[in-house]
């Protein structure tokens, strides 16, 4: 993602959006994030495409209780079947993700025969946690059986709070940055909630 953020906060208050269904926003947060990834893998010098932050925190907050719900039925130890994909840590890096989704999904997730499954760690040092874990929860409620992730170390307010230690590349620091400290702590407290449910190993 380079050496900036690919989201600032611009000091405007956020309003609020009306609810829809959960695949509905899941697609929705899809169509927002998934240009901030092309952005992020392009050579060309631009600015990052314009995101409405407020509906961008509504459809985070809801689809972090979403995902929790889903995974809350889900096994401590999952047992996934063979094909799947097993990617490791992305640690806040949208190039990774950007990779990832280009080489082994580009026509989606749904088209392809294995899972996928994610090793954690996805907040944290990279400067672009807020829009990975996005995609990430997005994924989940569109495709519950075949998108898995399971807990790391990372997935900690302990951790994922310390900005005494990772600063810039905290993930509190990202929220509260983009979306002011208000708004920045409701998406915190909601995506370790999520992250409260994440699995913890598979095999």
């Amino acid at each position: 993602s380079g050496e900036a953020p690919t989201l600032l906060f611009d000091g405007q208050p956020s309003p609020m959006h009306p609810a829809s269904t959960d695949e509905e926003n899941a697609k929705k947060l899809l169509s927002m994030i998934e240009p901030l990834m092309d952005f992020s893998s392009s050579t060309l010098n631009q600015t990052p495409p314009p995101i409405d932050k407020g509906l961008l925190r509504d459809l985070i907050v809801s689809l972090s209780a979403a995902a929790a719900k889903i995974q809350c039925a889900e096994p401590r130890l999952l047992e996934l079947p063979s094909p799947c994909y097993v990617l490791g840590d992305i640690h806040g890096n949208l190039t990774d993700l950007q990779f990832f989704r280009k080489t082994l999904w580009p026509a989606g997730v749904q088209t392809r025969a294995g899972d996928i499954l994610f090793l954690g760690d996805f907040v944290d040092r990279g400067l672009d946690s807020v829009p990975v874990v996005a995609y990430m929860v997005a994924q989940k409620v569109l495709n519950p059986y075949k998108w898995w992730m399971i807990r790391g170390n990372h997935e900690t307010r302990e951790v994922n709070g310390n900005v005494k230690t990772y600063r810039e590349g905290s993930f509190l620091h990202q929220c509260t940055s983009i979306f002011g400290d208000d708004d920045g702590r409701l998406i915190w407290e909601g995506v370790n909630d999520f992250f409260d449910t994440l699995p913890i190993a598979a095999r």
